[in-house]
Protein backbone atom coordinates (compact mmCIF):
# COMPACT_ATOMS: atom_id res chain seq x y z
CA UNK A 1 0.00 0.00 0.00
CA UNK A 2 2.02 3.21 -0.84
CA UNK A 3 2.44 5.62 1.90
CA UNK A 4 -0.09 8.66 1.82
CA UNK A 5 -3.08 6.98 0.00
CA UNK A 6 -5.59 5.94 2.16
CA UNK A 7 -6.66 2.11 2.38
CA UNK A 8 -9.88 1.49 1.03
CA UNK A 9 -9.99 4.73 -0.28
CA UNK A 10 -13.40 5.72 -2.82
CA UNK A 11 -14.82 8.96 -3.73
CA UNK A 12 -16.25 10.80 -6.56
CA UNK A 13 -14.15 13.32 -8.05
CA UNK A 14 -13.10 14.73 -10.84
CA UNK A 15 -9.76 14.55 -12.96
CA UNK A 16 -8.13 16.73 -15.23
CA UNK A 17 -5.50 14.13 -17.36
CA UNK A 18 -3.13 16.67 -19.04
CA UNK A 19 -1.03 13.47 -20.91
CA UNK A 20 -1.02 10.32 -21.46
CA UNK A 21 -0.14 8.56 -17.51
CA UNK A 22 0.84 5.29 -17.62
CA UNK A 23 -0.48 2.53 -15.19
CA UNK A 24 1.12 -0.53 -13.89
CA UNK A 25 -0.74 -3.60 -14.55
CA UNK A 26 -1.95 -5.43 -11.36
CA UNK A 27 -1.55 -2.24 -9.42
CA UNK A 28 -4.41 -0.15 -9.51
CA UNK A 29 -8.75 -1.18 -10.42
CA UNK A 30 -10.08 2.18 -12.32
CA UNK A 31 -13.79 2.11 -12.65
CA UNK A 32 -15.26 4.66 -15.23
CA UNK A 33 -18.21 6.10 -14.36
CA UNK A 34 -18.28 8.25 -17.57
CA UNK A 35 -16.49 10.10 -19.87
CA UNK A 36 -16.47 13.36 -21.39
CA UNK A 37 -14.26 13.67 -24.35
CA UNK A 38 -13.89 17.15 -24.67
CA UNK A 39 -10.18 18.25 -24.14
CA UNK A 40 -8.87 19.63 -27.51
CA UNK A 41 -11.79 17.89 -29.76
CA UNK A 42 -9.96 14.72 -29.03
CA UNK A 43 -11.73 10.86 -28.29
CA UNK A 44 -10.58 9.81 -24.95
CA UNK A 45 -8.88 6.68 -24.90
CA UNK A 46 -9.70 4.54 -21.87
CA UNK A 47 -8.71 0.97 -20.06
CA UNK A 48 -11.02 -0.02 -17.15
CA UNK A 49 -9.11 -2.34 -15.90
CA UNK A 50 -5.32 -3.10 -15.22
CA UNK A 51 -5.44 0.41 -17.26
CA UNK A 52 -2.80 0.96 -19.73
CA UNK A 53 -3.29 4.72 -20.22
CA UNK A 54 -5.65 7.63 -20.49
CA UNK A 55 -5.34 10.79 -22.58
CA UNK A 56 -6.44 13.81 -21.93
CA UNK A 57 -10.05 14.22 -21.23
CA UNK A 58 -12.57 15.55 -18.43
CA UNK A 59 -13.27 11.98 -16.33
CA UNK A 60 -15.75 11.19 -13.92
CA UNK A 61 -14.51 8.38 -11.96
CA UNK A 62 -14.81 6.42 -8.43
CA UNK A 63 -13.73 3.57 -6.83
CA UNK A 64 -9.39 3.76 -6.52
CA UNK A 65 -7.93 0.63 -4.80
CA UNK A 66 -4.35 0.21 -4.76
CA UNK A 67 -3.01 -3.60 -3.84
CA UNK A 68 -0.64 -4.05 -0.45
CA UNK A 69 2.20 -4.74 -2.64
CA UNK A 70 2.36 -1.69 -4.50
CA UNK A 71 5.54 -0.07 -3.99
CA UNK A 72 4.68 3.03 -6.35
CA UNK A 73 1.92 5.74 -6.35
CA UNK A 74 0.81 4.80 -10.03
CA UNK A 75 0.82 7.98 -11.33
CA UNK A 76 -2.55 7.78 -12.61
CA UNK A 77 -4.13 7.69 -9.03
CA UNK A 78 -2.05 11.74 -8.18
CA UNK A 79 -4.89 13.91 -9.66
CA UNK A 80 -7.52 11.70 -8.07
CA UNK A 81 -5.66 11.28 -4.93
CA UNK A 82 -5.03 15.25 -4.33
CA UNK A 83 -8.70 16.06 -5.08
CA UNK A 84 -9.77 13.45 -2.50
CA UNK A 85 -7.24 14.37 -0.03
CA UNK A 86 -8.47 18.51 -0.27
CA UNK A 87 -11.63 17.22 0.37
CA UNK A 88 -10.18 15.79 3.49
CA UNK A 89 -8.45 18.29 4.98
CA UNK A 90 -11.26 20.54 6.65
CA UNK A 91 -9.12 23.32 6.17
CA UNK A 92 -8.92 23.56 2.46
CA UNK A 93 -12.11 21.89 1.72
CA UNK A 94 -14.06 24.26 -0.98
CA UNK A 95 -16.98 23.35 0.55
CA UNK A 96 -16.72 25.22 3.50
CA UNK A 97 -18.24 27.90 1.47
CA UNK A 98 -21.43 26.07 2.75
CA UNK A 99 -20.68 26.86 6.54
CA UNK A 100 -22.03 30.46 5.21
CA UNK A 101 -24.61 29.79 2.64
CA UNK A 102 -26.92 32.48 3.82
CA UNK A 103 -24.35 34.73 2.93
CA UNK A 104 -24.10 32.82 -0.20
CA UNK A 105 -27.76 32.93 -0.88
CA UNK A 106 -27.98 36.78 -0.43
CA UNK A 107 -24.98 36.94 -2.57
CA UNK A 108 -26.90 34.88 -5.03
CA UNK A 109 -29.55 36.95 -4.76
CA UNK A 110 -27.95 40.23 -5.45
CA UNK A 111 -28.09 41.49 -1.38
CA UNK A 112 -24.78 42.74 -0.07
CA UNK A 113 -23.61 40.79 3.33
CA UNK A 114 -20.45 41.86 4.54
CA UNK A 115 -17.27 39.40 3.60
CA UNK A 116 -16.92 36.60 5.28
CA UNK A 117 -13.00 37.53 5.50
CA UNK A 118 -10.62 40.32 4.71
CA UNK A 119 -7.32 40.46 3.50
CA UNK A 120 -5.49 43.34 4.88
CA UNK A 121 -1.94 44.35 3.45
CA UNK A 122 -0.57 46.32 6.50
CA UNK A 123 2.53 47.46 4.58
CA UNK A 124 3.69 47.69 1.08
CA UNK A 125 7.64 47.70 2.43
CA UNK A 126 9.47 44.45 2.33
CA UNK A 127 12.38 42.83 3.15
CA UNK A 128 12.72 40.83 0.55
CA UNK A 129 13.23 41.53 -3.27
CA UNK A 130 11.34 37.98 -4.58
CA UNK A 131 12.26 37.61 -8.44
CA UNK A 132 8.07 36.55 -9.00
CA UNK A 133 6.28 39.48 -6.86
CA UNK A 134 3.23 40.36 -8.35
CA UNK A 135 3.37 43.60 -5.92
CA UNK A 136 6.48 44.83 -7.40
CA UNK A 137 5.15 47.45 -9.06
CA UNK A 138 2.60 48.75 -6.82
CA UNK A 139 5.04 48.69 -4.19
CA UNK A 140 7.67 50.94 -5.71
CA UNK A 141 4.72 53.06 -6.47
CA UNK A 142 3.32 53.39 -3.13
CA UNK A 143 5.56 52.18 -0.32
CA UNK A 144 3.29 52.95 2.08
CA UNK A 145 2.16 51.57 5.47
CA UNK A 146 -1.87 52.06 6.80
CA UNK A 147 -1.74 54.82 9.50
CA UNK A 148 -2.04 52.85 13.27
CA UNK A 149 -5.05 54.88 13.72
CA UNK A 150 -6.42 54.09 10.49
CA UNK A 151 -5.50 49.81 10.90
CA UNK A 152 -6.96 49.10 14.25
CA UNK A 153 -10.25 51.64 13.46
CA UNK A 154 -10.23 49.10 10.55
CA UNK A 155 -10.08 46.47 12.78
CA UNK A 156 -12.89 47.32 15.33
CA UNK A 157 -15.07 48.14 11.74
CA UNK A 158 -14.97 45.03 10.50
CA UNK A 159 -15.30 43.23 13.64
CA UNK A 160 -18.40 45.07 14.53
CA UNK A 161 -19.45 44.51 11.32
CA UNK A 162 -19.55 40.78 11.07
CA UNK A 163 -16.74 39.80 9.25
CA UNK A 164 -15.54 36.55 10.80
CA UNK A 165 -11.71 36.29 10.26
CA UNK A 166 -8.89 38.37 9.00
CA UNK A 167 -5.36 37.60 7.09
CA UNK A 168 -2.73 40.03 7.56
CA UNK A 169 -0.55 39.54 4.20
CA UNK A 170 1.21 41.17 1.54
CA UNK A 171 1.63 43.71 -0.57
CA UNK A 172 4.55 43.73 1.35
CA UNK A 173 5.65 41.79 4.89
CA UNK A 174 2.95 42.29 7.28
CA UNK A 175 5.72 42.57 9.95
CA UNK A 176 7.01 45.55 8.65
CA UNK A 177 4.41 47.66 9.98
CA UNK A 178 5.16 48.04 13.83
CA UNK A 179 1.44 47.74 14.96
CA UNK A 180 0.57 44.73 12.63
CA UNK A 181 0.86 42.20 15.78
CA UNK A 182 -1.24 44.86 17.96
CA UNK A 183 -3.41 44.94 15.14
CA UNK A 184 -4.00 41.02 14.90
CA UNK A 185 -4.46 40.85 18.96
CA UNK A 186 -7.21 43.13 18.72
CA UNK A 187 -8.93 41.71 15.81
CA UNK A 188 -8.25 38.54 18.23
CA UNK A 189 -9.58 40.03 21.20
CA UNK A 190 -12.77 41.40 19.22
CA UNK A 191 -13.88 37.92 18.42
CA UNK A 192 -12.54 37.86 14.74
CA UNK A 193 -9.78 34.43 13.76
CA UNK A 194 -6.45 35.86 13.17
CA UNK A 195 -4.59 34.26 10.03
CA UNK A 196 -1.12 35.59 9.16
CA UNK A 197 1.12 35.20 5.88
CA UNK A 198 4.58 35.95 6.18
CA UNK A 199 8.02 35.69 4.58
CA UNK A 200 9.57 34.59 7.98
CA UNK A 201 12.35 37.29 7.39
CA UNK A 202 11.15 39.20 10.34
CA UNK A 203 10.26 36.28 13.04
CA UNK A 204 11.94 36.01 16.27
CA UNK A 205 11.48 34.10 19.72
CA UNK A 206 9.13 36.87 20.68
CA UNK A 207 7.15 37.44 17.41
CA UNK A 208 6.80 33.55 17.28
CA UNK A 209 5.53 33.33 20.69
CA UNK A 210 2.72 36.01 19.96
CA UNK A 211 1.88 34.45 16.78
CA UNK A 212 0.93 31.01 18.55
CA UNK A 213 -0.80 33.21 21.14
CA UNK A 214 -3.19 34.81 18.29
CA UNK A 215 -3.47 33.23 14.76
CA UNK A 216 -5.31 30.56 14.09
CA UNK A 217 -3.21 30.01 11.23
CA UNK A 218 0.59 30.92 9.81
CA UNK A 219 1.41 29.84 6.21
CA UNK A 220 5.60 30.85 5.74
CA UNK A 221 6.90 31.93 2.19
CA UNK A 222 9.93 29.64 1.93
CA UNK A 223 10.13 28.97 -1.43
CA UNK A 224 13.42 26.71 -1.72
CA UNK A 225 15.03 23.91 0.62
CA UNK A 226 18.16 25.24 0.72
CA UNK A 227 20.31 28.49 1.74
CA UNK A 228 21.51 29.54 -1.69
CA UNK A 229 18.23 28.80 -3.71
CA UNK A 230 16.15 31.01 -0.90
CA UNK A 231 19.01 33.94 -1.52
CA UNK A 232 18.67 33.67 -5.37
CA UNK A 233 14.54 33.78 -4.88
CA UNK A 234 13.60 36.01 -2.17
CA UNK A 235 16.62 38.20 -2.04
CA UNK A 236 16.65 39.29 1.27
CA UNK A 237 18.09 43.03 1.80
CA UNK A 238 19.67 42.16 5.18
CA UNK A 239 20.91 38.42 4.58
CA UNK A 240 23.41 38.52 7.28
CA UNK A 241 20.18 38.13 10.25
CA UNK A 242 17.34 37.71 7.51
CA UNK A 243 18.41 34.58 5.85
CA UNK A 244 16.95 30.54 5.54
CA UNK A 245 18.31 28.99 8.35
CA UNK A 246 17.07 31.59 10.46
CA UNK A 247 13.54 31.70 9.01
CA UNK A 248 13.87 27.45 9.72
CA UNK A 249 14.63 27.62 13.00
CA UNK A 250 11.70 29.73 14.01
CA UNK A 251 9.70 27.77 11.79
CA UNK A 252 10.62 24.90 13.63
CA UNK A 253 10.04 26.92 17.19
CA UNK A 254 6.52 27.78 16.72
CA UNK A 255 6.38 24.64 16.15
CA UNK A 256 8.08 23.20 18.91
CA UNK A 257 5.23 25.75 21.12
CA UNK A 258 2.50 24.82 19.17
CA UNK A 259 3.50 21.18 20.42
CA UNK A 260 4.24 21.96 24.30
CA UNK A 261 0.79 23.76 24.63
CA UNK A 262 -0.88 20.81 23.07
CA UNK A 263 -3.15 23.23 20.97
CA UNK A 264 -4.64 22.66 17.46
CA UNK A 265 -3.95 26.29 16.30
CA UNK A 266 -2.54 27.54 15.01
CA UNK A 267 -1.83 25.39 11.82
CA UNK A 268 1.65 25.64 10.60
CA UNK A 269 2.39 25.78 6.86
CA UNK A 270 4.86 26.35 4.45
CA UNK A 271 3.94 27.95 0.82
CA UNK A 272 6.23 26.83 -1.77
CA UNK A 273 5.58 28.80 -5.16
CA UNK A 274 6.74 26.22 -8.02
CA UNK A 275 9.11 28.34 -10.48
CA UNK A 276 11.62 27.35 -13.12
CA UNK A 277 14.09 28.17 -10.77
CA UNK A 278 12.94 26.25 -7.74
CA UNK A 279 10.50 23.42 -9.08
CA UNK A 280 13.67 20.54 -8.59
CA UNK A 281 13.81 21.18 -4.70
CA UNK A 282 9.85 20.57 -4.11
CA UNK A 283 10.65 17.18 -2.97
CA UNK A 284 13.32 18.51 -0.53
CA UNK A 285 11.09 21.18 1.06
CA UNK A 286 8.50 19.18 1.68
CA UNK A 287 10.96 16.99 3.93
CA UNK A 288 12.12 19.94 5.51
CA UNK A 289 8.34 20.87 6.04
CA UNK A 290 7.53 18.06 7.82
CA UNK A 291 11.01 18.03 9.73
CA UNK A 292 10.52 21.17 11.21
CA UNK A 293 6.98 20.27 12.39
CA UNK A 294 4.74 21.99 9.95
CA UNK A 295 1.68 20.65 9.38
CA UNK A 296 1.61 21.19 5.32
CA UNK A 297 2.98 22.23 2.62
CA UNK A 298 1.22 24.15 0.15
CA UNK A 299 2.89 23.85 -3.36
CA UNK A 300 1.34 26.17 -5.91
CA UNK A 301 2.61 27.54 -9.76
CA UNK A 302 4.69 31.13 -9.58
CA UNK A 303 2.72 33.44 -11.80
CA UNK A 304 4.42 34.00 -14.62
CA UNK A 305 2.37 36.38 -17.33
CA UNK A 306 3.73 36.14 -20.89
CA UNK A 307 5.97 33.45 -20.40
CA UNK A 308 5.82 29.25 -20.75
CA UNK A 309 6.72 26.67 -19.10
CA UNK A 310 8.62 24.14 -20.67
CA UNK A 311 6.46 20.52 -20.62
CA UNK A 312 10.05 18.95 -19.50
CA UNK A 313 9.52 21.73 -16.27
CA UNK A 314 6.28 20.46 -15.67
CA UNK A 315 6.58 16.91 -15.94
CA UNK A 316 9.51 17.26 -13.28
CA UNK A 317 7.17 19.35 -11.31
CA UNK A 318 4.31 17.05 -11.32
CA UNK A 319 6.68 13.61 -10.55
CA UNK A 320 7.91 15.93 -7.67
CA UNK A 321 4.91 16.21 -6.07
CA UNK A 322 3.93 12.86 -6.95
CA UNK A 323 7.42 11.65 -5.00
CA UNK A 324 6.55 13.98 -1.70
CA UNK A 325 2.98 12.33 -1.55
CA UNK A 326 5.17 9.75 0.42
CA UNK A 327 5.64 11.82 2.76
CA UNK A 328 1.69 12.20 3.92
CA UNK A 329 0.59 10.86 7.37
CA UNK A 330 -1.77 11.52 10.65
CA UNK A 331 0.12 14.39 10.73
CA UNK A 332 1.58 16.21 7.73
CA UNK A 333 0.07 16.63 4.29
CA UNK A 334 1.48 17.77 1.13
CA UNK A 335 -1.11 20.16 -0.28
CA UNK A 336 -0.64 20.89 -4.74
CA UNK A 337 -3.35 23.83 -5.28
CA UNK A 338 -4.30 22.16 -8.25
CA UNK A 339 -6.85 24.31 -9.61
CA UNK A 340 -4.11 26.81 -9.94
CA UNK A 341 -1.96 24.46 -11.84
CA UNK A 342 -4.78 23.89 -14.07
CA UNK A 343 -5.65 27.80 -14.65
CA UNK A 344 -1.79 27.55 -15.85
CA UNK A 345 -2.21 25.70 -17.86
CA UNK A 346 -5.16 27.84 -19.88
CA UNK A 347 -7.81 25.64 -18.74
CA UNK A 348 -11.17 27.95 -19.10
CA UNK A 349 -13.30 28.95 -16.06
CA UNK A 350 -16.26 26.84 -16.25
CA UNK A 351 -18.40 29.76 -15.12
CA UNK A 352 -19.68 32.84 -16.32
CA UNK A 353 -19.80 35.56 -13.19
CA UNK A 354 -16.89 36.29 -10.17
CA UNK A 355 -19.35 35.59 -7.61
CA UNK A 356 -17.27 35.00 -4.76
CA UNK A 357 -15.64 38.48 -4.62
CA UNK A 358 -17.90 39.24 -2.46
CA UNK A 359 -16.75 36.36 0.02
CA UNK A 360 -13.47 38.12 0.91
CA UNK A 361 -12.52 42.08 1.09
CA UNK A 362 -9.38 43.15 0.37
CA UNK A 363 -7.90 46.51 1.92
CA UNK A 364 -4.47 47.35 0.77
CA UNK A 365 -1.54 49.37 2.36
CA UNK A 366 -2.59 52.18 0.05
CA UNK A 367 -5.68 52.10 2.02
CA UNK A 368 -8.20 51.22 -1.22
CA UNK A 369 -10.15 48.57 -0.74
CA UNK A 370 -9.72 46.45 -3.87
CA UNK A 371 -12.34 43.90 -5.47
CA UNK A 372 -9.65 41.44 -5.83
CA UNK A 373 -6.59 40.14 -4.22
CA UNK A 374 -5.11 39.88 -7.84
CA UNK A 375 -6.17 43.62 -8.90
CA UNK A 376 -4.10 45.04 -5.94
CA UNK A 377 -2.95 48.57 -7.48
CA UNK A 378 -4.93 48.84 -10.36
CA UNK A 379 -6.94 51.94 -9.79
CA UNK A 380 -9.95 51.06 -12.03
CA UNK A 381 -10.25 48.12 -9.58
CA UNK A 382 -10.29 50.32 -6.44
CA UNK A 383 -13.82 50.67 -4.66
CA UNK A 384 -13.04 53.43 -2.51
CA UNK A 385 -10.57 54.42 0.48
CA UNK A 386 -10.87 54.03 3.84
CA UNK A 387 -8.81 57.31 4.44
CA UNK A 388 -11.65 59.11 5.15
CA UNK A 389 -14.49 56.97 5.17
CA UNK A 390 -15.32 53.31 6.56
CA UNK A 391 -14.69 50.24 5.20
CA UNK A 392 -18.67 50.08 5.26
CA UNK A 393 -19.19 53.03 3.68
CA UNK A 394 -17.15 51.50 0.68
CA UNK A 395 -18.26 48.18 0.67
CA UNK A 396 -22.02 49.44 0.15
CA UNK A 397 -21.31 51.97 -1.81
CA UNK A 398 -22.23 52.27 -5.58
CA UNK A 399 -18.67 52.42 -7.17
CA UNK A 400 -18.19 49.12 -5.59
CA UNK A 401 -21.04 47.87 -7.82
CA UNK A 402 -19.39 49.66 -10.92
CA UNK A 403 -15.97 48.14 -10.42
CA UNK A 404 -17.66 44.65 -9.94
CA UNK A 405 -19.52 44.95 -13.63
CA UNK A 406 -16.08 45.70 -14.94
CA UNK A 407 -14.30 41.95 -13.85
CA UNK A 408 -13.37 40.38 -16.78
CA UNK A 409 -12.80 36.82 -16.28
CA UNK A 410 -11.23 36.42 -19.59
CA UNK A 411 -8.19 38.28 -18.63
CA UNK A 412 -8.29 37.58 -14.64
CA UNK A 413 -4.89 35.74 -13.62
CA UNK A 414 -5.09 32.31 -11.85
CA UNK A 415 -7.59 32.72 -8.69
CA UNK A 416 -7.98 31.36 -5.45
CA UNK A 417 -11.21 31.63 -5.20
CA UNK A 418 -11.68 30.16 -8.12
CA UNK A 419 -13.56 26.68 -6.62
CA UNK A 420 -16.07 28.92 -4.54
CA UNK A 421 -16.63 30.34 -7.77
CA UNK A 422 -17.29 26.99 -9.27
CA UNK A 423 -19.62 26.39 -6.61
CA UNK A 424 -21.64 29.73 -6.46
CA UNK A 425 -22.57 29.57 -10.39
CA UNK A 426 -23.89 25.98 -9.32
CA UNK A 427 -26.08 27.50 -7.09
CA UNK A 428 -26.78 30.57 -8.72
CA UNK A 429 -27.71 28.36 -12.28
CA UNK A 430 -31.53 28.33 -12.65
CA UNK A 431 -31.55 25.90 -15.24
CA UNK A 432 -29.44 22.92 -13.48
CA UNK A 433 -31.04 19.33 -14.22
CA UNK A 434 -32.33 16.87 -11.82
CA UNK A 435 -31.59 19.17 -8.26
CA UNK A 436 -34.29 16.76 -7.19
CA UNK A 437 -32.26 13.61 -7.73
CA UNK A 438 -29.99 12.83 -4.90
Amino acid sequence: MPRGLPRGASRLFRFYAVNALQVKERRVLFQVLGVQAICQSRMAGFTTLEGKNVVGTNVIASYIYADDDTEDTPKITIRLYFEVKIMRIRQFNPLKILSHRENVEKIIAGENPPPITCEIDPSNLCNHQCIWCMYEDFKREKPQLIPKETLLRLVKELGGGGVKSLIFTGGGEPLTHPDCLLAMSLAKDIGMKVGLVTNGGLLNKEIDESIVDICAFIRISLDAATKKKHAELHKPNEAAIDNFQNIVSNIKYIAELKRRASKVTPTVGMAYLAHPKNYMEIYDAAVLAKEVGCDYIQIRPAYLPGQTVSPHIRKETQDLMIKALHLDDERFNVIPILHRFDEMSGLERGYSACLANALVGIIAADCEVYCCCQLKGNPAFSMGSIKNMSFWDVWNGSKRKEVIRRIDLAKCPPCRLNRYNEIMNYLADKDKLHTDFL
